[in-house]
């Protein structure tokens, strides 16, 4: 099935992942506040739980990094970044941030890069509950 992203409305796509562009106000971290151009949210509905956000906005990708590193943080998630030398390799030449945070049994995998061919970044968020 494909959806008009234009009409924001949900849908389930295989019956085995919902797509909205509204976020839970469940899900475990805030959705970055500023500049935001678009929002995607698909999650599953049967086997692991696993979401992804994507967040498309005009700031750049260290200033969302950032904000996400601080929220993170003062939630008491345990936060990890790569080295500075494997950041730049898997950068390609954009701007690229990257962090892995953890808390009990949750996982959050968060990405903000530089998007091509505009000054956008995508921040890319991907929840799993480690069972």
């Amino acid at each position: 099935m494909i959806q008009d992203l234009k009409s924001k409305r949900q849908m389930t796509l295989g019956q085995r992942l919902h797509y909205s562009q509204a976020i839970p106000k469940n899900f475990p971290v805030p959705p970055y506040p500023s500049n935001v151009v678009k929002t995607t949210f698909i999650n599953s509905t049967k086997g692991s739980p696993r979401a992804v956000l994507s967040i498309v906005t005009r700031d750049p990708p260290q200033t969302a990094f950032q904000w996400y590193l601080a929220a993170l943080k003062k939630d008491n998630w345990l936060v990890r970044t790569p080295s500075a030398k494997l950041t730049n390799l898997m950068a390609k030449g954009r701007q690229f941030y990257m962090m892995k945070a953890t808390k009990s049994n949750q996982q959050l995998d968060i990405s903000c890069v530089q998007a091509p061919r505009t000054a956008n970044t995508n921040i890319g968020i991907t929840f799993t509950l480690k069972q």
